[in-house]
């Protein structure tokens, strides 16, 4: 069957690879990588966004760029009766609705997905915006429809349901951690720490935003909190850097320390303890059952800031700031018991009854969707 993957917002290898088109191709699966983001963003602002590594930018199987909604209009009358997994929508980020119009006027089956599921409401703000929210959600989604929604957890299964009420929800284990035991050592030489190159940040930039107004006394604050995490703990810490930026100079930014890049998941996994503020990459945690401090910064942003209710939720603890983190509680987190995490994976990354691997449930969804 033929399946179409493609993205109105720009697609980092990262992400591209957590999707991984390519194993669909190889089992089965006639498929096609479509790139829609030059629809909705300036060719220069793309190049920034993938500017800080030379191979930060995903290419899928028969991979093709599309410019223009004439293209668009072309490529998808030539593919009628393929399957379309649309992966920039659940919530509208971009105004792409043109784009699910397209799909609808030619009778073409599309999904979406949702893999970051969150709580709607993390605190009275929140409460009090809801209900605007959720109608201009509403507004947005309700020419859309698509015949499955692939999500994870508990939450993501009623967030489907709600917004979608007639799609398939096809739960699956987040796409977003490693469930495999990889890690880079098993015996808790050393803690992590979970950078997001405050300095470079091209996915928030394309939206306008900035995240830390004082990268250097940033960078200052956090070198002096991974000495006390050293000297609390008696193991070094280790930098575990994304694959989105390469640090022209680490030593400049975090002092002589190992910096790991492409390895978070990993080093997650055998660590002694997390610290991070924000990244996604943290909720490996939470599956591998480790001991995390969250960590604040007086120079972030508080655009930047609200979104530490998703961290708080998973991690059941606030945030401190970097130069108020101190050896008591950094004892008081390692020894603290994680026996909740065993609830937050279930609502937020995989179903208790879920066990199958990723892809191979998608494939079986896609397979009876297409017959």
């Amino acid at each position: 069957m033929k399946l179409i993957v493609c993205s109105g917002l720009p697609i980092s290898r990262l992400f591209g690879e957590k999707i991984d088109a390519w194993w669909f191709g190889n089992n089965g699966f006639d498929v096609e990588f479509w790139d829609l983001a030059p629809l909705f963003y300036p060719v220069e602002k793309l190049k920034g966004f993938y500017s800080g590594d030379p191979n930060y930018c995903y290419f899928g199987p028969a991979h093709r760029v599309v410019s223009s909604y004439d293209e668009l209009l072309d490529v998808a009358r030539a593919n009628s009766g393929a399957l379309v997994w649309y992966l920039s929508r659940f919530d509208r980020m971009i105004q792409d609705d043109a784009v699910i119009a397209l799909f609808n006027q030619h009778g073409i089956a599309y999904i979406f997905q949702h893999f970051d599921p969150h709580d709607s409401c993390g605190s009275w703000s929140d409460y009090v915006k809801w209900p605007y929210r959720e109608m201009r959600e509403w507004w947005f989604s309700r020419r859309c429809n698509p015949r499955a929604v692939v999500t994870s957890g508990t939450l993501g299964r009623s967030q489907v349901k709600a917004r979608y009420p007639k799609a398939q929800v096809i739960s699956v284990p987040s796409v977003k951690v490693l469930w495999a035991e990889k890690g880079l050592a098993s015996g808790g030489d050393y803690a992590v720490f979970v950078d997001e190159s405050v300095g470079f940040e091209p996915d928030l930039q394309i939206l306008g935003n900035v995240s830390c107004t004082d990268v250097n006394g940033y960078y200052k604050r956090m070198r002096d909190l991974f000495c006390v995490v050293e000297d609390s703990l008696q193991v070094p810490v280790k930098v575990a850097c994304s694959e989105k930026y390469r640090y022209p100079d680490p030593e400049g930014s975090f002092g002589h320390r190992d910096i790991v890049y492409g390895e978070t998941f990993r080093l997650i996994q055998g660590c002694e303890m997390a610290f991070g503020h924000l990244s996604l990459a943290l909720d490996q945690a939470v599956i591998s059952r480790k001991p995390v401090v969250l960590v604040d910064d007086i120079s972030f942003s508080a655009w930047r800031r609200k979104f530490f209710r998703d961290v708080v939720s998973r991690f059941r603890q606030q945030p401190v700031l970097n130069t108020k983190i101190n050896k008591i509680l950094i004892e008081k987190a390692l020894v603290r018991n994680l026996a909740f995490y065993e609830t937050v994976e279930a609502k937020y990354f995989r179903e208790p009854a879920v066990r199958e691997e990723y892809r191979r449930i998608c494939a079986d969804a896609f397979r009876m969707i297409a017959a």
